[in-house]
């Protein structure tokens, strides 16, 4: 069941919240917007075509963070500012994509998008 933060976390969860979703800042003021805290009792994992199970909730409670998760808006700045040559060569010697732009999109420890 979700429960409200209480309002002394709120200055300290705002900013966790807003330095992972940098676009929310918009809204994040508005009266009807509310910071949960969510104690999972049961999780379904669906990570796309055919990848989908239960996950153990004392796994999940245990589990680490991905080691790129804090790096992972930097690395696609820069990939992508500096870099593009280097997507598109991947792009077409790894994938057989003729491909002529490259953008990253997402990274973490197991791939980039």
């Amino acid at each position: 069941m979700p429960k409200q933060v209480p309002e002394h976390d709120i200055p300290s969860v705002r900013e966790k919240y807003l330095t992972r979703h940098e676009n929310s800042r918009y809204w994040v003021e508005f009266s009807d917007f509310s910071f949960f805290r969510l104690q999972p009792v049961d999780l379904y994992y669906v990570g796309g075509f055919g990848v989908m199970g239960w996950v153990d909730v004392r796994e999940y409670e245990h589990a680490a963070p991905d080691p790129l998760a804090n790096a992972a808006s930097a690395i696609l700045t820069h990939m992508n500012a500096d870099h593009v040559d280097s997507m598109i060569l991947l792009a077409r010697s790894h994938a057989g994509i003729e491909a002529t732009e490259a953008t990253m999109t997402s990274v973490d420890a197991l791939a980039f998008r």
